[in-house]
């Protein structure tokens, strides 16, 4: 969205969450513009993109994703009862 007192100046979306910024750009294929440390935790980055329609309805489809799998582990998504862990083929060929 672009500011009405003058076009050329973009609102900007001010994104806090790293998982978010990572969503946002790897699923939703949005631009980011910048990345600037946090201003209340040292430790921390805020990531900034164009406040448009489309990354509103992308955090909007985020949000409800993750409060409809809020018991999610992304470190399991491919480890299966099934499938060894890289670690675990690694330290298999090793023993043989």
């Amino acid at each position: 969205m672009y500011n009405q007192y003058n076009p050329n100046q973009i609102y900007t979306f001010i994104c806090k969450s790293q998982k978010l910024a990572g969503y946002l750009m790897l699923f939703k294929n949005l631009k980011l513009l910048a990345v600037n440390p946090s201003r209340e935790d040292e430790n921390r980055n805020v990531f900034l993109f164009a406040n448009t329609q489309i990354l509103q309805d992308a955090v909007k489809e985020y949000k409800e994703w993750r409060n409809t799998n809020s018991n999610v582990n992304f470190n399991n998504k491919y480890n299966t009862n099934n499938t060894k862990t890289t670690s675990q083929r690694t330290t298999n060929i090793f023993k043989e």
